[in-house]
């Protein structure tokens, strides 16, 4: 009985009956709980075939062109026929799974992937299968979404070694029955199968974030670039600006050379003569330019003092040079 709750030995029940190998899918095994999977969602016409091999991934990593070659020989080596390693992925610690599909290409030269049904048949095939299994492939099954005749089937019973009610109770707890479908986790193996699973899935979320944030970097850094442009381009828009507006005024004083003042151009030069003589009053404007002056003239003490650059704006030093002038 301890043999059979740990999953491991022989048993006899009958005298005159060969002895039962217990296995973890043995009814009286007490390491065993239910998990979830996701159920997949690929179409038949994506033609992703899966195949299971009995070695460790280490064996099969840099092994695509060895297994494209492989493959396409039990194919039969047709030119037409080019076969894809989509995934390579370790379920255990001695198993490795991986995911092929295969491109036909037809007279007119457009090209389609075999349904995974028709591969899968192809392959377990009894010669086909043979070919595969002497290189340590043990299972060959389409990687497509179930229908729901094929769920509903899978859901009826339970599976070998997993009570009826632990079944339905985990039926029943499904959080999502249109995503996931109940299986059973039958001692460590099938435990740390489920852990290099996440271990994977891990891996794949992190390198999309890995990529995610490169991109954001290079965006931030095109932003900044932009940033400078802009204001490097609004400088010199204003600067432009400036030598329009000078331009234009040496222009029009070149065109009025030997015209007599015009009515609106003596108005004009009346309120420039009033403003002239309201900025010289000595109590009021020009006391204020006057202080003025005198904190530019200590600014720029300071600064040669503290050995600092500031920066004044084109526009401002512009004024403050036509206020100072006035003087």
């Amino acid at each position: 009985m301890l043999q059979a709750c740990w999953g491991t030995g022989k048993g006899y029940y009958n005298s005159t009956q060969p002895a039962v190998e217990y296995s973890p899918q043995n009814p009286f095994y007490r390491f065993k709980a239910m998990g979830y999977n996701v159920i997949p969602e690929q179409d038949n016409s994506d033609g992703i075939v899966k195949l299971t091999f009995d070695k460790k991934i280490s064996e099969l990593r840099n092994q695509h062109d060895v297994l494209k070659n492989g493959i396409a020989g039990i194919l039969g080596n047709k030119p037409n026929l080019t076969v894809e390693i989509n995934q390579i992925k370790a379920v255990s610690d001695t198993q490795t799974e991986v995911k092929i599909t295969v491109a036909e290409k037809g007279v007119t030269g457009s090209s389609r992937k075999i349904p995974a049904s028709d591969l899968s048949a192809f392959l377990n095939q009894p010669t086909q299968k043979q070919q595969l299994a002497n290189v340590g492939v043990s299972s060959i099954t389409p990687f497509v979404t179930p229908s729901k005749a094929e769920l509903e089937e899978y859901l009826k019973q339970p599976p070998p070694g997993i009570d009826l009610q632990m079944w339905q109770a985990a039926i029943q707890d499904n959080p999502n029955p249109k995503k996931y479908i109940p299986v059973p986790i039958n001692g460590f193996s099938d435990l740390r199968s489920r852990m290099l699973h996440q271990e994977y899935q891990t891996g794949l979320h992190q390198a999309f974030l890995e990529k995610v944030n490169k991109e954001i970097t290079e965006l931030k850094t095109k932003h900044s670039s932009s940033i400078a442009q802009i204001s490097e381009l609004k400088q010199k828009y204003l600067e432009l600006q400036h030598r329009i507006l000078r331009v234009l005024v040496k222009q029009e004083s070149t065109r009025k050379v030997g015209i007599a003042i015009q009515p609106e151009e003596e108005l004009l030069r009346g309120r420039l003569e009033m403003m002239h003589a309201q900025l010289n009053v000595p109590k009021q404007f020009k006391g204020q330019i006057n202080e003025l002056l005198s904190h530019v003239k200590m600014m720029e003490g300071t600064q040669k003092q503290n050995n600092q650059n500031y920066r004044i704006d084109a526009d401002a030093q512009e004024e403050i040079k036509q206020f100072l002038k006035m003087q």
